[in-house]
């Protein structure tokens, strides 16, 4: 299900490019990655940070990091969901938490994913590496974000 709501998020996408809007990475990360997607309409920044499950770093970095007119929505809940990726011979177990940053005024909405990889089949992650995926939509309607993907988003 959240593949097919990630599919949804790259279906909203415009054909007008825009900047992607500046913001900080923590100190801590490592292995930073940023680059255009969906023909420069997004822009993903990719990284890791050292932190125990289920501790969400990222999260906390970035609710302090933006404010209004900006919007903290739950995406997937407040809990870690876990997933089978088979897309490899080994298949690789995912567990994972997304939260939306919503602006409506800027029509732009920001993903945040954190997610553990483990190896093998287990309930837990079995390292405390936690990758970070952040995708920016730069020319949205916010509004039919929140209402397609079920969002639940302070009231602003």
């Amino acid at each position: 299900m959240r593949l097919a709501s990630l599919v949804a998020l790259g279906a909203l996408l415009s054909a007008c490019a825009q900047e992607p809007t500046a913001f900080d990475i923590p100190a801590s990360a490592k292995s930073v990655e940023r680059f255009p997607i969906f023909g420069g309409n997004a822009f993903q920044t990719e990284f890791t940070l050292e932190a125990t499950y289920p501790q969400t770093p990222a999260l906390e970095f970035y609710r302090d990091h933006f404010g209004t007119p900006w919007l903290l929505c739950e995406w997937s809940g407040s809990e870690w969901h876990s997933f089978i990726d088979a897309q490899r011979d080994i298949p690789l177990v995912v567990h994972q938490t997304l939260y939306m940053l919503v602006n409506r005024k800027a029509q732009r909405e920001i993903m945040l994913s954190m997610r553990y990889i483990s190896e093998q089949h287990r309930s837990l992650p079995d390292s405390n590496v936690q990758h970070i995926v952040i995708v920016e939509n730069m020319n949205s309607n916010a509004s039919e974000t929140i209402k397609r993907l079920e969002l639940r988003c302070p009231s602003g």
